[in-house]
């Protein structure tokens, strides 16, 4: 009787498990109100973290259909390690130096650049690295340096 009983239930275990893994009709969708909307205001997109955009112009079917748009030449010692943001038609990244551009997303013009001068102040302190990237709060942009 125990053998039976072992055996049924390592039986019922293993059906449950295939049933849990069985395909259900489409890929996994966020939940409402999750990911980022055409504003891109964080690194994973929205505050939520979430690495989704609810954005659907951009499809399987059209997705090799897409090309290069633009592009933009930067200095030679600009090391981009950070996601843009993509605020109301602007995208804002940081490169070395600490420096922060603004670009058109949609023609690639140069709108902003901002040099904190960080080297001048902190030559002997100053790492020529990359910077991570920059926030945005409340339509201001902000970005570290060094101090």
């Amino acid at each position: 009787m125990r053998r039976i009983s072992l055996g049924l239930i390592a039986a019922a275990g293993a059906a449950m498990l295939v049933a849990g893994c069985s395909k259900t009709g489409g890929s996994p969708q966020p939940e409402e109100g999750i990911g980022a909307d055409a504003n891109w205001v964080a690194p994973q997109g929205g505050f939520d973290e979430a690495g989704y955009s609810r954005l659907d112009q951009i499809t399987p079917d059209n997705a090799g259909k897409l090309g290069l748009a633009w592009y933009m030449d930067l200095p030679d010692e600009v090391t981009l390690e950070a996601t843009p943001l993509a605020i109301d038609g602007t995208l804002y990244f940081s490169g070395g130096y600490a420096e922060v551009y603004a670009v058109d997303a949609v023609s690639g013009e140069l709108l902003w650049k901002f040099d904190p001068e960080t080297w001048k102040r902190s030559p002997d302190k100053f790492t020529f690295g990359a910077n991570r990237g920059v926030a945005y709060e409340d339509g201001r942009i902000f970005v570290a340096e060094m101090d």
